[in-house]
């Protein structure tokens, strides 16, 4: 854990450069840097549904006030920022400047999860391509002064800049949580499991969902599951294309609220295809509990409204355990596009294990069984 207050120096430097408007998605290396935003009202502070929209919402900051915004994410969601960056606000378009700042997941190839390797790899390579000047940050680092030497070379070039941050640099988020109420996911996730029968596959978002799938398919190596373990908000268009491939009787979709923000136009084409014996489960527990327990964009989102407006036949609101049995019998074997949303507390297991093994592997294990299946 870092021994300095590097979440204050960062922030003594944003002030001193007169950045106040900060967006983005939440990342656990920046965990502590969030909280910091959160409590402290000197700072615009708003968590996007995706790194696209923050940038878009960056850029409508800067129009309307001359100043420079500051967007925090996931190295991963780089994906997400390229193409208002390049078709908006780069400076052969629009010339947007702005202050990029990011959690370098996979920075150490060998001690980090799969779908970070070779993103931690990438980023310095995309970030050169995307023409923006690079700051690297770590727990070593005097955070004060070198972003404030960082963010006045923007300011004076007007042309966008990014910062790295590695692993410890702001250290632990200590903020206490709110737990919420509802079911615990794990708990819900295993009544699932153990509802359907073995012509049933299940896909499950990325973070702790999957990895709490894991550790019961590994214990009851009942159904073939699919860990989706990056691309966050695209599972269930994964399912979706596994499911109108004919591939499967029964397709249940574990999906988080905070994903299914991220994309959420995968409902617009879920409801429009309507397939059948297809159950989409959404564990609302208005947190991005993966990478520190941050609120979602928007707590106040009614699901069931939602998934009603999509086309979706049968919704499903779930509170407690019988709420939830009677949701899956309702739904068992029923020709319809079904949605269950499950009140989740904000909570899981200290020792959760990831995904052991090659992803590849996985997927080729995967696709030996639905070829073995019958229906």
């Amino acid at each position: 854990m870092s021994q300095k207050n590097n979440s204050g120096e960062f922030l003594k430097a944003l002030e001193l450069n007169d950045i106040n408007f900060i967006t983005g998605v939440p990342d656990s290396l920046l965990a502590a840097l969030s909280s910091s935003f959160s409590l402290n009202q000197n700072f615009d502070y708003h968590i996007s549904p995706n790194e696209g929209q923050a940038l878009a919402l960056a850029i409508g900051h800067h129009i309307a006030t001359n100043k420079i915004p500051m967007i925090f994410l996931q190295n991963s969601g780089l994906g997400n920022l390229v193409n208002p960056l390049i078709s908006l606000a780069h400076q052969e378009v629009y010339n947007i400047p702005f202050l990029l700042v990011i959690g370098w997941r996979g920075e150490i190839s060998n001690q980090d999860e799969p779908q970070h390797r070779i993103q931690g790899r990438k980023t310095l390579d995309m970030l050169k391509i995307l023409d923006l000047p690079t700051l690297i940050l770590n727990e070593k680092s005097d955070v004060f002064q070198e972003t404030s030497k960082f963010i006045n070379e923007l300011s004076k070039s007007k042309l966008s800049r990014a910062i790295l941050v590695s692993k410890n640099t702001f250290g632990k988020d200590i903020a206490p949580k709110n737990i919420g109420t509802g079911l615990v996911r794990k708990n819900s996730i295993q009544i699932i499991y153990e509802f359907f029968d073995e012509d049933t596959t299940i896909f499950a978002t990325t973070g702790k969902t999957s990895r709490e799938l894991y550790e019961i398919n590994e214990d009851l190596n009942k159904h073939n599951c699919f860990y989706t373990i990056g691309g966050m908000g695209l599972s269930s268009s994964i399912a979706l294309g596994f499911k109108i491939s004919g591939k499967s009787k029964n397709v249940i979709c574990l999906d988080g609220d905070g994903a299914l923000l991220m994309h959420l136009g995968s409902l617009a084409m879920i409801g429009a295809l309507k397939p059948n014996h297809f159950i989409h489960i959404v564990f609302d527990n208005k947190v991005h509990e993966s990478v520190g327990g941050q609120p979602i964009s928007n707590v106040s989102i009614r699901y069931d409204d939602l998934f009603r407006s999509m086309g979706y036949s049968e919704i499903f609101n779930v509170a407690s355990k019988v709420d939830l049995v009677n949701a899956l019998t309702s739904s068992k074997n029923q020709e319809k596009l079904t949605a269950i949303i499950i009140e989740t507390k904000n909570f899981s297991d200290e020792g959760l294990e990831r995904p052991k093994g090659d992803p590849a592997e996985w997927k080729l294990n995967f696709m030996s069984k639905v070829s073995e299946q019958k229906f």
